[in-house]
């Protein structure tokens, strides 16, 4: 399985970092697209073998599982670049509260998942809320399942419910430490 993440700002830097170091993914498995030279540069020195790119539809095209983890003005032109590219069995994750599943529906037909990672997740810490639409079978939510569980706690919640999960999961621990 290929897994590709689209942006490697804070978030999605963090879980390639944490997939890569945890073990979840082996540094062939996975390929990351970022406009940032710098960023490419770090990640291919960091993990030698990762493929790193500048093309967000190479990336698209050499997934299976593609994690998009840009901002959610981002979102719909991401998937409006990629759209063409995207395999017609592939699964993308968006990792963008502000972005529902329908949103991506509306340009993406296929499987879709909407998560919320933890920051933590770096340290193996933390809750990942996960929603499915209904294209996104059993064996699709078990991989999601094993991937963001070998680095945090993973829940599947409704999609009506990420708002106040978000904020017991992120933000309450952030208030009481």
């Amino acid at each position: 399985m290929k897994v590709g993440f689209i942006g490697y700002g804070n978030m999605g830097s963090t879980m390639v970092r944490s997939f890569l170091s945890s073990g979840a993914l082996a540094p062939s498995q996975a390929i990351v697209a970022s406009r940032r030279k710098e960023a490419r540069d770090e990640i291919r020195g960091s993990f030698p073998g990762i493929e790193a790119t500048d093309s967000n539809k190479h990336a698209a095209r050499e997934s299976d599982v593609l994690l998009l983890s840009v901002r959610s003005d981002e979102v719909r032109a991401v998937l409006d670049e990629i759209a063409g590219d995207l395999r017609p069995d592939a699964h993308v994750i968006s990792v963008n509260d502000g972005v529902t599943l329908k949103d991506i529906g509306s340009i993406f037909s296929g499987k879709a998942t909407k998560v919320m990672p933890p920051i933590t997740m770096e340290v193996g810490r933390g809750v990942t809320l996960v929603c499915h639409n209904d294209k996104v079978r059993e064996p699709d939510k078990a991989a999601v399942r094993s991937l963001f569980g070998r680095v945090s706690v993973v829940k599947e919640i409704p999609e009506g419910r990420f708002e106040v999960a978000g904020d017991l999961t992120s933000s309450a621990p952030a208030y009481v430490a």
